[in-house]
């Protein structure tokens, strides 16, 4: 069963996770540059930790640095997705621009995220008090449950025996959600 959401984490994450993917299979897609660095680590126990992958990582693309500073080209910007959802990435890319940091940008495949289903009361179907047959049925059947009746408060037997009545004369409708199911 899918997620019901689809959470992505950027940002610029100031570590290097190098082009090696050593120990880290299954969250590192062999596709970075450079070498690994402390906070690279870091952000790869994390990712480890918390079951996300990173996205950029996945994908061949020819401009893979997203920090640039003077003649010096670092990957340091990073999408992190949860792995479940991995396969619904169609690409990570780098947008170049005048600033030092590139915009990430990431392309998803169409995503099914299932809706809750609404359940609807059940209801009396109180309607059916409009015919004159129903409603003799029902005085009938309100002035039996009165007699019967051994409660004491006069308003909590009054409440008892209008719903029963109506329960028992005019029927329940079934609950259903809002794409006709019922239950």
């Amino acid at each position: 069963m899918e997620k019901k959401e689809f959470l992505v984490v950027a940002g610029d994450f100031n570590g290097h996770i190098g082009k090696d993917i050593d120990g880290y299979e299954g969250i590192h897609g062999g596709f970075s540059i450079g070498t690994r660095n402390r906070k690279g680590r870091r952000l790869l126990e994390f990712c480890a930790e918390s079951n996300l992958v990173v996205g950029n990582t996945w994908f061949k693309n020819k401009r893979k640095a997203t920090f640039q500073s003077g003649v010096a080209e670092t990957q340091i910007d990073f999408m992190l997705v949860e792995n479940e959802w991995r396969k619904k990435i169609q690409n990570v890319k780098v947008i170049p621009g005048e600033l030092q940091h590139s915009l990430l940008v990431m392309d998803v495949g169409k995503l099914h995220i299932p809706k809750k289903k609404q359940v609807l009361p059940k209801r009396l179907k109180i309607w059916k008090l409009r015919d004159v047959k129903i409603q003799q049925k029902f005085a009938e059947k309100m002035d039996e449950l009165w007699m019967s009746s051994s409660e004491k408060d006069p308003w909590l037997k009054y409440k008892l025996c209008t719903l029963n009545a109506t329960k028992e004369v005019c029927g329940v409708s079934k609950g259903k959600t809002p794409q006709g199911e019922t239950w």
